[in-house]
């Protein structure tokens, strides 16, 4: 019974193991129409769309969502935005046992197996790019409590960073008789077979490969688009750091020093961050607004978020997204325009392209000095 029980597993894994790849493909190409239909004017139901805008509104964003009516109950359904980090550790995790899952199977002492080192590098770059990326999250990016995203985009996150390792995998791979022989090998491995890994690694990477300058112009484009992407994040944790000190001196200030009756309270429109035009606080703090109870009001969005500047932000609102496409165009590179890699590379640069106009659009609402000549994603083009 157990054999039998065990059989009939075997053949379900290995029948879902062979349709993965064409679900993986079905997975990006629904993913990206989704975004392709809620940008253009295309006549879809109203709350598909506002499900998609929804997913992309994070952080200064959840609070401007004029279509998030058209959902109905769930149009404030959310988790803290500081739940990125859940992406990326799902990420690693999934990419380091499929790592470890490919050497394996490429690494089995028979003739004609070989490292793919296209995919394998391919994978060491992702394996950077979450572990970097988690990093961030947790010491250099900075979320306001208020910062929120809704559910549905942190479902569809976690998902995200267990289909993009398993994108990048050749499909040779995905097959039960290659994943259980690189089981027995994993469980049974002695020194001659671990002896056999650090061989067929070191092959890898001192073998002549055809494809050299592209692997080398992938892995520059990668480390380039990875440094402006950190850069980037470290100003916005920096601006969302002082957000948060000006807000918790300006409540401080309006504790100790509680503004006289029918005096204005709050920054006043010349300048909201710095108390240059607002009520009188403390030496020069500014003060915030209160409730008609007395009770503090709590603080606009102006008084957290500011106008990043210097470097590329001069040049882009967002240029921590065009970092993030370009990774992918890096990996994409890597190799050689799988089919897989340009799926997930149109899919980053459709969903940042909303994202990015729905941030350079909330900027210039709340901040009427807002560089103009400024683009959102691309320079001097969009």
């Amino acid at each position: 019974m157990s054999a039998s029980l065990h059989d009939v597993a075997f053949l379900l894994a290995d029948s879902f193991l062979n349709v993965l790849p064409q679900l993986l493909r079905a997975y990006w190409i629904l993913a990206s129409a989704s975004v392709f239909v809620t940008i253009l004017p295309i006549p879809v139901p109203r709350a598909f769309k506002a499900a998609v805008k929804v997913a992309a509104a994070r952080g200064k964003l959840w609070y401007d969502r004029p279509d998030a009516r058209a959902l109905g109950i769930l149009k404030d359904v959310s988790v803290p935005q500081q739940f990125f980090e859940h992406f990326y550790l799902i990420g690693a995790l999934a990419n380091t046992v499929l790592l470890q899952v490919y050497i394996f199977v490429c690494c089995e002492d028979q003739n004609g197996s070989t490292l793919k080192r296209d995919s394998l590098l391919a994978l060491l770059l992702f394996e950077l790019h979450v572990l970097r990326r988690y990093f961030e999250s947790n010491y250099v990016m900075h979320y306001p409590e208020s910062a929120r995203m809704h559910l549905l985009a942190y479902l569809y996150g976690l998902s995200y960073y267990v289909a993009v390792p398993l994108t990048l995998l050749p499909t040779a791979v995905l097959n039960m008789d290659a994943l259980r022989s690189a089981w027995d090998l994993a469980v049974g491995a002695g020194k001659e077979h671990w002896q056999l890994v650090d061989k067929r690694l070191w092959e890898a990477v001192a073998t002549p490969h055809p494809g050299l300058p592209r692997l080398i112009a992938g892995v520059a484009l990668f480390l380039f688009a990875s440094g402006l992407q950190y850069w980037s994040h470290a100003v916005l944790g920096r601006l969302s750091r002082e957000g948060g000190k000006r807000v918790q001196e300006a409540q401080m200030a309006d504790t100790l020093f509680p503004p006289r009756a029918g005096n204005s309270t709050g920054a006043g429109p010349a300048d909201q961050r710095t108390g240059t035009a607002g009520g009188a606080g403390a030496a020069g703090v500014e003060q915030v607004d209160q409730n008609p109870d007395g009770s503090l009001a709590a603080p606009k969005l102006t008084d957290v978020y500011s106008i990043p500047r210097g470097g590329p932000f001069e040049l882009v609102s967002c240029p921590h997204y065009l970092g993030e496409i370009l990774i992918y165009v890096a990996l994409a590179l890597v190799t050689r325009g799988s089919v897989g890699t340009l799926l997930i590379a149109a899919w980053v640069l459709l969903n940042l392209v909303l994202a990015a106009d729905a941030t350079q659009r909330w900027y210039h609402h709340h901040f009427p000095d807002y560089p103009r000549r400024r683009a959102a994603l691309i320079p001097l083009l969009f």
